[in-house]
């Protein structure tokens, strides 16, 4: 009976010991998982903001475009005032001769 009891003792510590290990790793890898699920939290937000960024920066480019395309019309309007401007000199020049 001491033998069965020593060698279930035994059987005992080596069952308790891989418990102790298994209990560890469960540990390890729960903060293992935590830690991704915190980084993946935080890939989110940095691809939101920077969804957000370029979103912004089209609109903004989509502005200067306009305001370039009204800058080039402008002074094209300038450049025929001022041919306009000439030709009418020319024919007031024309009419006094």
């Amino acid at each position: 009976m001491a033998e069965e009891y020593n060698e279930l003792k035994k059987n005992y510590c080596v069952l308790a010991e891989a418990h102790d290990e298994e209990l560890a790793l469960s540990d390890e890898l729960s903060a293992e998982l935590l830690a991704l699920a915190r980084a993946q939290d935080a890939i989110a937000k940095q691809l939101k903001e920077q969804q957000r960024i370029n979103a912004t920066t089209q609109d903004l480019h989509r502005e200067l475009d306009s305001h370039a395309l009204m800058i080039s019309m402008s002074s094209q309007v300038q450049e025929l005032e001022i041919e306009n401007s000439k030709l009418q000199l020319r024919v007031k020049d024309m009419k006094k001769e």
